[in-house]
């Protein structure tokens, strides 16, 4: 049953990826289109709203579009492999599965921040819709596995020792001075060379910022919201029950499902809900209110 399930897992996600080769347009409407040159460069000289001029000459597009994905497929091969010898999804697959799922939220969170990716990659076409980004990547659906599984993972081993069954104040207080500063420097270092090769840019920000040849890297905010954000996610994943299993699942009834096709898709459904509601709540609406609140209009984000 569990060998039927990763094979159509498999042939799923091989053909998706297919189809978004082939419906990818890199011509599709974006943030610059309709704007004269005229105006393009008011925008480059009119306040915080700025547009690096290297931002239309990005450099190693193939590692977001090409190695990405490639590394995305393998790690998930690994990760199914293995729980294929299990029996069951391991860990390590659930919280890969999860957190790419997560990808959704990205145009929200780059609306909010200002963020503007190069028009040059292959888009979704979503376009611009309300709270959203106008610059949507395919590329951008394996990223969310990627940045996200391997430090979660690290992390969660380095706090191993802080790992409780119950949500203590002292203990999360304890887990977030250790974790901020280290997601913080693990954000700085995954996410600032996209700035630097130009594949993004914050065109937009409040505080410090990195002001490189083709894009703006924020140091402050939301940086420090992802910190907290992912500290949050770290700590919920640290809460095991006495069976080790992650403690969240027992609020689904999953205990009571025999093992099986079910069990698996009920698990899976669950760490989805999970991941995805605490990026939800504590960075996709606090960055679009903070712009709805505080912020203001702008041409390359609307």
């Amino acid at each position: 049953m569990f060998k039927k399930l990763y094979i159509s897992v498999l042939l799923a996600l091989l053909i998706i990826f297919c189809a978004q080769i082939s419906i990818a347009q890199t011509e599709l409407p974006n943030a610059l289109s309709g704007l004269s040159a005229n105006a393009i460069d008011t925008l480059k000289s009119v306040g915080s709203t700025t547009l690096q001029p290297g931002f239309n000459n990005p450099s190693a597009m193939w590692v977001q579009e090409i190695v990405v994905p490639f590394v995305w497929l393998v790690l998930l091969i690994i990760f199914l492999k293995k729980s294929m010898r299990k029996g069951e999804l391991t860990f390590e697959a659930l919280l890969f599965i999860s957190t790419t799922t997560m990808f959704w939220q990205e145009g929200y969170i780059d609306w909010g921040a200002y963020l503007l990716f190069n028009p040059k990659f292959a888009l979704i076409p979503w376009g611009s819709t309300l709270w959203t980004a106008p610059n949507k990547l395919w590329s951008m659906i394996p990223c969310y596995g990627i940045f996200f599984t391997p430090v979660y993972l690290l992390f969660l081993r380095l706090t191993r020792s802080m790992h409780t069954e119950k949500p203590e104040f002292k203990g999360a207080v304890k887990l977030f001075i250790v974790l901020i500063p280290l997601l913080y420097i693990w954000d700085l270092i995954t996410e600032g060379p996209a700035a630097l090769l130009g594949w993004a840019t914050y065109t937009d920000y409040y505080g410090p910022a990195l002001v490189l040849e083709k894009g703006n890297f924020p140091l402050v905010y939301p940086v420090l919201l992802i910190s907290f954000q992912s500290a949050i996610a770290i700590w919920l994943l640290s809460m095991r029950g006495p069976d080790k299993i992650v403690r969240f699942e027992s609020w689904f009834g999953i205990e009571k499902i025999r093992q099986g096709l079910k069990r698996e898709l009920v698990r899976i459904g669950a760490w989805i809900v999970v991941m995805n509601g605490v990026l939800f709540v504590f960075l996709t609406v606090p960055v679009v209110l903070v712009r709805i609140l505080f912020g203001h209009p702008s041409i390359l984000v609307p």
